[in-house]
């Protein structure tokens, strides 16, 4: 999973240099953009959706999650300095995660 991140996202910058118009990688209008952070912000208030980075960063940990990564890896890969904050926040997401509850729960109402 992780792998595939990281050559998605070597393909996207890729992508992002051949299609530049200045020298610089993030621009708009030809102009360097100096804040990313800004910038972000002010696109996602006139899109009317408001979301920020980490709205973004926390939608690809759940999907990396959904999709059975493990929480030690996705803990590397967030950058946790172990993986007790992932499974705090991330673990819910697991395609396992009580799955033995609600086999208890079945199994006792069938």
């Amino acid at each position: 999973m992780i792998r595939i991140s990281l050559e998605l996202n070597r393909e996207a910058l890729k992508t992002a240099v051949a299609g530049r118009q200045s020298q610089w990688v993030i621009e708009h209008g030809v102009k360097r953009v100096a804040s990313v952070k800004k910038a972000f912000q002010a696109a996602s208030e006139r899109s009317d959706i408001h979301v920020t980075p980490y709205t973004l960063r926390h939608t690809g940990a759940v999907w990396a999650a959904e999709a059975g990564t493990s929480m030690a890896a996705l803990a590397q890969f967030m950058g946790h300095d172990d993986s007790v904050t992932t499974v705090k926040h991330y673990a819910r997401f697991t395609p396992d995660y009580l799955a033995n509850v609600a086999k208890a729960i079945t199994r006792r109402t069938a």
